[in-house]
């Protein structure tokens, strides 16, 4: 979820505006708070958060750029593609 050096976070929280902040608290580890004044833009933060946290929904369609293959599997650039 953090990415390198914070830069997933801060990515989100530059496209939306938002404060996002993430647990370090031992009782709750990896929690996300998303803080805004916006409500649409709080609501985009949290489904960003949660499609990185989660991962791609197995029934949506997906294109996608090979751009690495190694001996265990390969990297896609994932886009979604959204039906007519």
């Amino acid at each position: 979820m953090i990415g390198p050096k914070g830069a997933t976070i801060r990515t989100i929280s530059a496209s939306t505006g938002c404060k996002i902040e993430v647990s370090r608290d031992t009782s709750n580890p990896g929690a996300v708070t998303v803080k805004g004044e916006d409500v649409d833009a709080v609501l985009a933060a949290v489904d960003w958060v949660s499609s990185v946290a989660n991962g791609p929904d197995p029934w949506t369609v997906w294109e996608g750029t090979v751009s690495r293959v190694v001996d265990v599997g390969a990297s896609v650039m994932l886009r979604e593609v959204i039906p007519d």
